[in-house]
């Protein structure tokens, strides 16, 4: 009886170690696809700090050139009104002269 105890005390140990070797493989694999996935994630990490920067960079950039555009279009509808008084003045001044005219030189 006591070499079935044997016995089974080494295949059961046997069995541990067996298992313990495997368990060791699966986690130096498992180690490797963390490194892995851990490198790729600061890699991720980087492009995107990239990213965000760039597109900060070109928010404030099409905000500047925005103000630019509307500071633009504002010198502009002023021009554009004192332009219209302007040909105000010069079509009354115009309206005056025909209409002082005799009829024969219409």
């Amino acid at each position: 009886m006591e070499d079935d105890v044997r016995e089974r005390f080494e295949r059961l140990e046997n069995f541990l170690a067996d298992n313990f070797v495997r368990w060791e493989m699966r986690m130096e694999r498992a180690e490797q696809r963390m490194e892995r996935a851990e490198r790729r994630l600061d890699r991720l990490e980087r492009i995107v700090t990239v990213a965000i920067r760039a597109g900060s960079r070109q928010l404030r950039e099409l905000r500047e050139a925005q103000r630019r555009t509307e500071e633009h279009l504002q010198r502009l509808a002023e021009a554009q009104r004192h332009t219209e008084e302007r040909l105000d003045v010069l079509i009354s001044v115009v309206d005056g002269i025909v209409r002082r005219l005799p009829p024969a030189a219409q």
